[in-house]
């Protein structure tokens, strides 16, 4: 058996890479490049808190990459006789846990949502994403990531504190204590929305948590009037004392709290609590802070909390919040508008994953950077919504309630027009793959299908999408819709292009009307 003892001997730089970024986020390096019977794995780290181990494998190739992804979980599965050898030859002791960590960074995408199959294999972005992390808040990062790979200690630690608990509703209580910055960098984790994973914390603003550490530092802030306010652990009580009725409280009570790594949900407060991350141990003993935690909150509703916390604060994008909302079970009987503005964040993730819409729009994500000339989702979501082209009694692209393949392709394959269009200058399809350009084609398509309703129009959708792609050729068409912002300049430019459309189809549109309030639905 061969390995490196060494972080900065390890050959491959992506490998070194990854191993730098886990011993940064304070995991204690065992060893790397381990040749084993002909096997290899690239690297070893053990976290004594938790006595569990972290085999790693990092590959920079796309190539037959779910093969290699199976062939890793395969060979290093517990049981096996790679993991016995290794348990042996290194003298692995104090084991509790064996975890084991695929880093595939080649960029490309999984075949397979390989985040519902393995919670351990990690992309590009993801690696990317701890480092950005690791610079803003230091090794409190590492709860970040223990709470992604499930990681938890073998027997739970519980620390007693005094508490006043209040009942928020019938069935909600809330319990009010004070607790150190140590104890609180500790137990508590932020919950991120990374792709597919439904958290809702937004991506930590550096230059905000390096002006709070320097106002702790020089003693400019000495007490927060607001509480970090925390989500208890799922299914856990944290008063177990007898039940109090709505009418004794508030009340006096003892409570028990998980003093272990990634316990508590931080619902907000995260970069007040990020300020002292990076400062000493000393500081951070020093400092209490009021801490409000919520016990057996339903998922929907801490989010909804999140949500009614910040909107009122330092404000969270219409892109997050309408995200947060598609993850709650709607009705549309109960709440219609809800619903699909849903349907619509699902439709607008489906079309960003494939098709002429592929990475096109601005799906909250904090493993992505802030892309800037994408089409934003909170623009996406109100065109498709606010033009009906779904909605109640099934929407012009639907055909059930509920449908979200029909518009799927239907938005598809008007951008591929688009994108196809030889005579479109690439100016004009940026233009039409933009903000300003989703919301002028999707009220051009309302409009349309408001007169083939009134039959005042017998041509296809596709047809009227040439014809419109045809009108906006004309040199310096362009121009013509730079001033138009917003809503209102939508209304305009939609104008300027049903006179264009009208002028060089005299015949075919003679009997089409612009004017929304002449087609009454």
């Amino acid at each position: 058996m061969k390995y490196t003892k060494k972080i900065n001997d390890i050959k491959n730089q992506e490998e070194r890479r990854v191993a730098q970024l886990l011993k940064n986020l304070g995991f204690t390096f065992v060893a790397a490049e381990i040749i084993l019977d002909g096997s290899e794995f690239d690297s070893l780290f053990f976290d004594p808190d938790l006595m569990t181990y972290f085999l790693v494998e990092v590959t920079k190739k796309a190539q037959d990459r779910e093969d290699k992804i199976i062939k890793f979980f395969e060979k290093s599965k517990k049981g096996s006789t790679h993991f016995k050898e290794l348990n042996t030859k290194l003298k692995l002791k104090n084991l509790y846990q064996w975890k084991r960590v695929y880093f595939e960074i080649s960029g490309g995408e999984a075949k397979k949502n390989w985040e519902k199959d393995f919670s351990y294999v990690l992309t590009k972005n993801d690696l990317e994403y701890y480092e950005r992390i690791f610079n803003a808040v230091g090794a409190w990062a590492k709860n970040d990531f223990l709470s992604l790979v499930d990681a938890k200690p073998k027997s739970k630690r519980l620390e007693q504190k005094d508490a006043i608990v209040f009942g928020l509703a019938k069935d909600l209580r809330a319990y009010v204590y004070a607790d150190s910055a140590k104890n609180l960098l500790r137990y508590s984790y932020v919950y991120r929305r990374k792709g597919r994973d439904k958290g809702y914390q937004r991506m930590i603003q550096k230059t905000r948590v390096d002006k709070i550490k320097r106002k702790i530092l020089d003693n400019e802030i000495l007490a927060f009037p607001n509480a970090i306010i925390l989500s208890a652990p799922p299914k856990e009580s944290v008063y177990k004392g007898k039940a109090l009725d709505l009418s004794e409280l508030p009340h006096p009570v003892p409570i028990q709290l998980p003093n272990d790594f990634s316990s508590c949900r931080i619902i907000d407060g995260q970069h007040r609590l990020s300020g002292f991350a990076n400062t000493t141990e000393q500081v951070q003993e020093e400092h209490f802070m009021p801490v409000i935690i919520l016990e057996e909150i339903e998922k929907d509703r801490e989010v909804q909390t999140f949500i009614e916390i910040n909107s009122g604060q330092i404000k969270i994008t219409k892109n997050l919040i309408y995200a947060l909302e598609a993850d709650f079970n709607w009705e549309p009987k109960d709440k219609p508008k809800q619903f699909f503005q849903g349907l619509a964040v699902k439709i607008a993730e489906e079309l960003n994953l494939k098709g002429y819409l592929k990475d096109k729009i601005n799906i909250p994500d904090v493993t992505q950077k802030v892309a800037k000339n994408k089409i934003q989702l909170n623009t996406f979501v109100t065109a498709l919504t606010n033009n009906k082209l779904i909605g109640e009694k099934n929407g012009f692209f639907q055909k059930k309630i509920r449908d979200i393949e029909g518009p799927v392709k239907k938005v598809n394959s008007v951008f591929g027009l688009i994108q196809k269009a030889g005579k479109l200058t690439s100016e004009m399809k940026g233009f039409l793959f933009s903000n300003q350009g989703v919301r002028l084609l999707f009220r051009l398509i309302q409009i349309y299908e408001r007169n083939r309703l009134k039959k005042n129009i017998t041509i296809t959708l596709n047809d009227f999408v040439a014809d419109v792609v045809a009108a906006l050729s004309a040199r310096g068409a362009k121009k013509s819709f730079d001033s138009f912002y917003g809503e209102g300049g939508a209304n305009r430019a939609t104008q300027e292009a049903i006179n264009m459309i009208k002028e060089a189809n005299q015949k075919k549109y003679s009997k089409f009307v612009g004017d929304l309030r002449a087609l009454p639905l």
